[in-house]
């Protein structure tokens, strides 16, 4: 290999070092509803999850902390165990189902759009449909509502593991134009960042379905 091939390689190696696009939320503005009714008097409620394993739990922590900054309620626990809890004035069962997917359009950012270092530059598209089934129960009155809630989000992301395609920079574009229909696909790596930057959103939306719900229940 000459030296100048050598020397064109470690450059580019070098730049595509510094080729990420940090986790960007594009759609917030459509996830954004009007306050929620205050409820009447303060009251303790519990919150049940159907499934808080894994990563779910955090969706959960999530509408938890949102309900607390709410200051509607004297306590919010969670975990709650009603056979080992104190009784509340409400009990949420929460169940939220998760669905990410990546986007056609990613194979054009990774080829043609490696020629203008387009992955660094506006990252790959994913989405993240949220599913949130909500039984909001006031336990005096022995009424219950239900309600399912969904949240869509488009984000943007990419890591060295998704813009070492701009490497077609050295060959005739066939990594990239190859590697591009990989890239429509989900990248399961970004979520645990999604889930942190989406947090206030979405728990502050679902908990404003839940004291929704208990005023109609009411």
């Amino acid at each position: 290999m000459k030296k100048s091939a050598i020397t064109l390689l470690v450059i580019s190696l070098i730049a595509l070092s510094g080729c990420t696009h940090d986790l960007e939320l594009t759609n917030l503005h459509q996830n954004t509803s009007a306050p929620a009714i205050p409820l009447d008097g303060s009251k303790t409620v519990g919150i049940l999850a159907s499934d808080d394993s894994g990563q779910n739990s955090k969706y959960i922590e999530a509408i938890a902390n949102s309900l607390r900054k709410t200051n509607n309620f004297d306590r919010v626990i969670y975990p709650y165990n009603p056979a080992y809890s104190k009784k509340t004035d409400y009990t949420v069962s929460v169940s939220v189902n998760p669905v990410y997917s990546g986007k056609i359009s990613n194979f054009f950012v990774s080829w043609p759009g490696f020629l203008i270092w387009a992955p660094a530059i506006w990252g790959y598209g994913y989405n993240a449909d949220l599913t949130t089934h909500i039984v909001a129960t006031d336990n005096n009155r022995k009424k219950s509502l239900s309600t399912t809630l969904s949240n869509s989000y488009d984000f943007r992301q990419a890591e060295m593991d998704r813009t070492w395609t701009e490497i077609g920079w050295l060959e005739v574009s066939l990594i990239p134009f190859i590697g591009g229909f990989y890239m429509t696909g989900y990248d399961k790596d970004v979520t645990p960042e999604f889930i942190h930057q989406v947090s206030n959103n979405y728990g502050s939306e679902v908990s404003k379905g839940i004291i929704k719900s208990l005023q109609v229940g009411k």
